[in-house]
């Protein structure tokens, strides 16, 4: 499991604020230090929200219940970035019409896969990822946001450089196996 925590003081390093981010974790809450760790948190959530819509998206399926013919994208139990297909209870793809609030299929029980969001995530939670990502891979992003937000615009090239090129690796290694035929909505 990958904390929030481990991924903040990873990046602390690599772009030289550890004295803040220790402190912070031995108990010295001083502004400073609180708006590091803030800063660093609210890039974490950047970062895994980027992985999640454009690299390493997070499959979730889940049996829901159409009623008049709807699916509303708020029953689901987690927010969607995109749903990638319908199944009805025998295991027959479902042509589905995507509207603002919900998918549009006749009455009935339905298996939905979808691509998920991540949850925003404090400084005490984990990510929402139990492979393909590792501590390096999210504290590379971390850093690169940080730099970029904080304007130190070359140490934000080179951090964005490292984390694209470990995102590259992390795709490549996921992508060697098959992929599974499936409609699409």
């Amino acid at each position: 499991m990958i904390t929030v925590e481990s991924v903040v003081r990873q990046a602390a390093q690599l772009i030289g604020v550890e004295d803040r981010t220790d402190a912070y974790f031995d108990g010295n809450t001083a502004e400073e230090n609180l708006r590091v760790v803030e800063g660093l948190v609210n890039c974490f959530n950047l970062v895994e929200n980027e992985l999640a819509v454009d690299y390493l998206p997070l499959f979730c399926e889940e049996t829901l219940l159409a009623e008049d013919g709807r699916i509303a994208y708020g029953s689901f139990s987690k927010k969607a970035a995109r749903v990638i297909s319908v199944y009805d209870e025998w295991g027959n793809c479902v042509r589905a019409k995507r509207m603002p609030t919900h998918l549009e299929v006749p009455s009935g029980k339905y298996v939905v896969r979808y691509a998920a969001l991540p949850e925003e995530k404090s400084v005490e939670g984990s990510s929402d990822y139990e492979a393909d990502v590792t501590v390096r891979l999210l504290a590379y992003g971390v850093a690169a946001e940080y730099c970029l937000h904080k304007g130190m615009y070359e140490e934000h090239a080179a951090w964005d450089k490292k984390y694209r090129d470990a995102i590259g690796a992390a795709v490549r290694t996921k992508g060697a196996g098959s992929v599974k035929v499936r409609c699409w909505v």
